[in-house]
C-alpha cells in the first residue's frame, strides 16, 4: 500500500559534515566526506533502513529476523547504495548481511571518530564499508541519515525510528514500512492520521521485504519523473 499526502492506496506491487572513513573492502580512507566518493558509488539510488537497534529486540524472533534477511538480500540483488546508522540489533542485522552479499554499506555514527563510536556508543564496526563520523549525537546523525537518503525503509522502530520517520515525512522522502514487524513500521496509518501533512512524502506499506523494496522504488521513479515534469 502507498500513501500520498492525498491518502491514495495503490497495489503493493546538507549540509556538509566533517567525517573520518575508515574502509574495508574498497580503499575510500583518502575521502573525508561522502560528497567525495567514487561517482560510480554516489550516483546510486541511497536508501536508508532504520529501526529496532536494541541488541537481541527483534533478532530472536525468527519470524522478523528472517524478514531483515530477506530485505538484505534485496539489496544485493539491486544496484543501490545502503545507508544506516552503523548500529545494532535489526538494522545491524540488515546491514551485516547486505554488506555480506555485496551490497555497499555506508554508516552514519552518531560519534565523533572512531574511538567514540566504539567506546561511548558501544557500536559495531563490521558491517560497513565506509563510517561517516558526523559527531553529531543521535538526533543530529538522524537527521543526516534520512537527509542523504532517497528512500528510507522501516523495520519495527520505537522512539529513535519514531524521530527518524517525523524527519523523512517532513522532507518530503519516499518512507518504506516493513509491516509485520511491530513498531514504528507498524504505525503508519495511526501517524498519519494523527499527524501527516503535506510534504509531498509517499508511505509505502508492505509485508514483502522484496515487494517493499520494488514499491519504493516505483514511488521514487513517479516522484522524480513528476519533479522533472513541472
Amino acid at each position: 500500500m502507498v500513501q500520498a499526502a492525498k491518502r491514495t492506496t495503490v497495489s503493493p506491487e546538507h549540509n556538509r559534515c566533517p567525517c573520518h572513513v575508515p574502509a574495508t573492502r574498497t580503499s575510500l580512507a583518502k575521502h573525508s566526506d561522502l560528497n567525495l566518493v567514487p561517482e560510480r558509488i554516489a550516483m546510486k539510488i541511497k536508501i536508508g533502513v532504520t529501526g529496532s537497534a536494541r541488541e537481541g529486540e527483534g533478532c530472536s524472533d525468527e519470524g522478523i529476523a528472517d524478514k531483515a534477511r530477506a530485505l538484505a538480500q534485496a539489496f544485493a540483488s539491486r544496484d543501490v547504495l545502503l545507508l544506516t546508522g552503523a548500529t545494532t540489533g535489526l538494522v545491524y542485522l540488515v546491514g551485516k548481511a547486505a554488506h555480506d552479499a555485496g551490497t555497499f554499506h555506508a554508516g552514519i555514527s552518531p560519534a565523533a571518530n572512531k574511538q567514540e563510536h566504539i567506546e561511548t556508543y558501544k557500536l559495531p564496526l563490521d558491517a560497513c564499508d565506509l563510517i561517516v563520523y558526523t559527531g553529531f549525537g543521535l538526533k543530529g546523525r538522524n537527521v543526516v541519515l534520512v537527509r542523504t537518503c532517497d528512500i528510507v525503509l522501516f523495520i519495527a522502530g520505537s522512539m529513535g525510528s519514531l524521530n527518524e520517520f517525523t524527519i523523512a515525512h517532513d522532507e518530503g522522502k519516499v518512507i518504506g514500512c516493513l509491516t509485520g514487524t511491530s513498531g514504528v513500521a507498524d504505525e503508519a496509518d495511526y501517524l498519519l492520521a494523527k499527524f501527516s501533512k503535506e510534504t509531498g512524502a509517499r508511505v509505502v506499506q508492505q509485508s514483502d521485504p522484496t515487494k517493499l523494496l520494488d514499491a519504493c522504488l516505483t514511488e521514487l521513479r513517479h516522484k522524480m519523473e513528476s519533479t522533472t515534469s513541472e
